[in-house]
């Protein structure tokens, strides 16, 4: 049980950098005098973005220019 719960941080932990370093997630302080806040800010349409890219990429991974799957314009 120790195990999976260390995956599940560790995990946890390599996605909140992946999406601190592609701009999935900021942080920002402000406040004044003696009040301060921190505000999380995820920013939904990065994320689907960077989604489209993978989810387009996706096949080509793992193949040789001459294994990839052609398109239609590609097959004229």
């Amino acid at each position: 049980m120790k195990r999976l719960l260390m995956i599940l941080i560790v995990l946890a932990g390599c996605v909140a950098a992946l999406g601190f370093y592609r701009g999935w997630f900021e942080v920002t302080t402000g406040g004044s005098g003696s009040q301060h806040g921190v505000t999380f800010t995820v920013d939904e349409n990065k994320i689907k973005a960077d989604e489209k890219k993978a989810r387009e990429q996706l096949p080509t991974i793992g193949h040789s220019k001459s294994d990839r799957p052609t398109t239609p314009a590609e097959q004229k």
